[in-house]
């Protein structure tokens, strides 16, 4: 199961959960996460998306998942 939600939210779990971030300040993940209608305001993560946390990845749905925002959704 993947993940919708806005930008912003996923943000926000990405900071709490203290993701890294490369030498541009951007968190340092992989996997699919796009732009829902290509706006930027509303995410879709695939299940397989990972963060990294002190080099050890994590997957991201799973992080989302203790929260309460956005909605589980199944991604094709």
């Amino acid at each position: 199961m993947g993940w919708i939600g806005s930008n912003n939210e996923l943000m926000h779990v990405l900071r709490t959960f203290g993701v890294d971030r490369d030498e541009d300040g951007k968190f340092h993940v992989d996997g699919k996460i796009v732009s829902f209608m290509g706006m930027g305001e509303e995410m879709v993560v695939d299940d397989d998306a990972v963060a990294y946390i002190e080099g050890k990845p994590h997957n991201i749905c799973h992080m989302l998942e203790q929260t309460s925002y956005g909605l589980k959704v199944k991604v094709f």
